[in-house]
């Protein structure tokens, strides 16, 4: 029997660069059909030097069932890595906070939040649908 996260491990933890095509592709395409331009709920990531666990947590992301209309928006927090590098693969509306802080990527992603409910997250977790 499998856990519903055993799929997203399948990639958590590895370069960008080892994460398929298909599942690049697939969740680019979810995250797109996600998006509300009038969202009742923002849902913020924050990332700091988060590749080889970004894409795991969007993959998760991406396959969310709501009826709430919502936004996914990312806030790369100066990483030394890829990882604007991901967020810009998979299509995903970011920002870059040059103050190196938890409190200002957090502060950077609740300032662009157009959602009446927010929601702030880490990168290197994964959700259930």
């Amino acid at each position: 029997m499998s856990n519903w996260y055993d799929k997203y491990l399948s990639i958590y933890g590895k370069p960008f660069s080892e994460v398929p095509p298909s599942v690049i592709d697939e969740t680019r395409e979810r995250l797109a059909a996600v998006q509300s331009k009038e969202p009742l709920a923002s849902i913020v990531i924050i990332a700091y030097n988060e590749e080889k666990r970004l894409a795991a947590c969007l993959w998760s992301l991406s396959e969310l069932q709501t009826k709430y209309p919502i936004e996914i928006l990312g806030v790369n927090n100066n990483s030394k890595d890829r990882t604007e590098e991901v967020y810009q693969r998979l299509g995903m509306p970011y920002f870059n906070e040059t103050k190196h802080s938890p409190g200002f990527a957090l502060q950077c992603g609740l300032e662009h939040a157009k959602g009446k409910y927010h929601f702030c997250i880490d990168a290197d977790t994964f959700y259930p649908h």
